[in-house]
């Protein structure tokens, strides 16, 4: 499955995202790449394990002076 998610991830603030349909038994990866101004300095990733449904995205500072906000992000989720 694959998508778009318009939102305000940001440092402190996840973003949660349930997918379209749930996998039958497992959720084995989920690829995250984010739309960002190319003078942010962020990484964004999902911090904990896929579940069938869904997952959690995470933005993460690399450095104090760096705005941290996501305003969107394209998600591909591999499973069976």
């Amino acid at each position: 499955m694959w998508g778009y998610v318009t939102t305000n991830t940001s440092e402190g603030s996840p973003t949660s995202v349930t997918f379209p349909y749930s996998f039958d038994s497992a959720c084995y990866n989920v690829s995250i790449t984010p739309v960002v101004n190319p003078n942010v300095d962020v990484i964004l990733g999902v911090n904990d394990s896929p579940s069938r449904t869904g997952f959690t995205a995470y933005a993460s500072r690399q450095s104090e002076t760096s705005d941290s906000s996501v305003p969107g992000f394209f998600w591909r989720a591999i499973g069976r």
